[in-house]
């Protein structure tokens, strides 16, 4: 079992679910204060520990959020909105890194981490 799902289980999805967007929220904005490689490749790979436990929680909220006879579209949406939202978000970060540097872009990604995470 993944660890990511071990935690779904026992916490509950929301709860991972905010676990993990705090993670990745903080470390994604962190990456804008690193100014060598070593300390670099530290943070991202603590950013993934934020990423790590979605594909999991998410099949955890799934399963208990919705009926059995709905799961599948719910997966359907999951997986066609992921790739989506990568799609539609690459070219607004990219914009950001050109106007305002790599760090900004950062920064407003994790920013806006912090706003779901609130919401």
């Amino acid at each position: 079992m993944r660890a990511g799902g071990w935690c779904a289980d026992r916490f509950g999805p929301k709860r991972v679910f905010a676990a993990a967007g705090g993670l990745w929220s903080t470390f994604c904005a962190a990456t804008a204060a690193m100014s060598h490689f070593g300390p670099l490749m530290i943070v991202r790979a603590l950013f993934s520990l934020g990423e790590g436990p979605m594909g999991t929680t998410i099949n955890k909220a799934i399963s208990n959020w919705f009926p059995r006879n709905e799961t599948g579209r719910a997966v359907g949406f999951i997986a066609t909105g992921q790739p989506l939202g990568a799609a539609l978000a690459a070219p607004v970060i990219g914009l950001l890194a050109v106007a305002w540097g790599w760090r900004i872009a950062f920064v407003a990604t994790g920013v806006i981490g912090v706003i779901w995470l609130v919401a």
